[in-house]
């Protein structure tokens, strides 16, 4: 039986039939510019609102890469040339409240990469590079837009050792360097995530300590930067999502001899739960601000198993996002013909209230697969057999506190 998931068994059933029964489900396809290449790595949805009713993205296109905003109800606006005097345009975050988008793209004078904003849609403004550094790297943004992080990065060029660092800025031009927790190496510090008010920063620091290995801090103002607890047998340990009020912090843990496990943390107290045991390793998007869902990657093995989505809830943890997702009732299709075969590249919202991602359509008739992209509210977990499932739940996970 699948380690620290409830798939298969009674439990599942009657959380699946209470989700079913439980409010109304909504399917609604995002729209990617014409000619996207809907199958590579660089589509993918970088952010959702709070409220899970707007989405940032990158499309792949032949002209490289195309940033979006889509707003439910009202459409997708594409960041192009020439309102947009800039090639390679990739969105890496949205704001809480859904009107500021921020990423990275080419300038078409010189080539240099440069990190932008845009507030609903406007004119792109242009963030200011720490001096010695060459690029920021994977910016996101706070509920209002009005705070950015990125990771600055410092190329080993002419002699230079290569560095690390994260930025905080306030204005364009403002910014302070975020310290790393003391026995860190101080330029290799990489951002992960910012709260939504952007007094908590998660990242992933070399500690000199443990033998250059990487692990999980975060960083709280007015408090400073602490690392993240482990397990006695962690090799390495990655945070990579907060909650938008920063209470909540998902990531992965590796340890010795052992596959990857999904890691949270509430404060210094960590849960660890394992992988479907077919899946090795994987990666997390996104948490939403009770902690209640978690959306992630399983890695496939390279051989007969690809990388698929997941969820984590307390009632069911660990669940290819397929199954949950049917389980629960997603309409994608209203043809019986077609079924889910692939669910990838999720993102929840910070209310939980919605699931963004990828899907492959498979039509059974025909053979045909359709890839598109979707917004789907979904019930609260918190709703459905929270007592039923609690005792089952409790004998599931590990639990370890600093």
């Amino acid at each position: 039986m699948r380690a620290a998931t409830l798939i298969g068994g009674m439990a599942t059933t009657l959380f699946f039939a209470a989700s079913a029964a439980v409010g109304q489900l909504t399917y609604e396809p995002i729209p990617m510019p014409a000619g996207t290449f809907l199958g590579s790595f660089s589509t993918r949805i970088a952010g959702v609102s709070s409220d899970g009713r707007t989405v940032a993205g990158t499309a792949e296109v032949s002209a490289g890469l195309r940033g979006y905003r889509w707003r439910s109800g009202v459409g997708r606006s594409d960041y192009v040339s020439p309102a947009f005097p800039f090639f390679d345009i990739e969105a890496s975050g949205i704001s809480g409240d859904g009107t500021m988008v921020v990423g990275t793209a080419n300038d078409n004078v010189n080539g240099a990469e440069r990190t932008f904003r845009t507030r609903n849609d406007g004119a792109f403004e242009l963030y200011t590079t720490p001096v010695g550094d060459n690029v920021l790297f994977r910016p996101r943004t706070n509920d209002d837009g009005s705070v950015l992080v990125a990771s600055t990065v410092r190329r080993a060029i002419g002699g230079n050792p290569a560095s690390n660092r994260i930025a905080r800025f306030s204005s364009l031009t403002s910014f302070e360097i975020i310290p790393a927790p003391s026995g860190a190496n101080p330029t290799r510090n990489f951002f992960a995530d910012v709260s939504g008010n952007a007094q908590r920063i998660v990242a992933v620091a070399e500690d000199t300590t443990r033998g250059n290995a990487r692990f999980a801090t975060v960083w709280r103002e007015g408090v400073g930067a602490s690392w993240l607890p482990v397990t006695p047998n962690t090799l390495e340990s990655f945070a990579l999502a907060t909650s938008r009020e920063g209470d909540f912090t998902a990531g992965v843990i590796a340890e010795a001899g052992a596959p990857n496990k999904l890691a949270r943390w509430e404060g210094n107290e960590l849960l660890t739960f394992n992988a479907p045991a077919n899946r090795q390793s994987l990666t997390v998007s996104s948490i939403s601000n009770d902690g209640s869902i978690i959306a992630g990657t399983l890695f496939g093995n390279g051989v007969n198993l690809g990388d698929v989505g997941f969820i984590w809830t307390p009632q069911t943890g660990i669940v290819e996002a397929k199954d949950y997702l049917v389980g629960i009732g997603v309409p994608f299709s209203t043809n019986p013909a077609v079924i889910v075969r692939e669910v990838s590249r999720l993102f929840v919202s910070a209310d939980g209230s919605t699931i963004c991602g990828g899907v492959d359509l498979l039509n059974t008739q025909t053979n045909q697969v359709t890839v598109e992209y979707f917004r789907a509210t979904i019930p609260s977990p918190a709703t459905l057999l929270a007592g039923a499932l609690g005792a089952v739940f409790t004998l599931r996970r590990r639990r370890h506190t600093a």
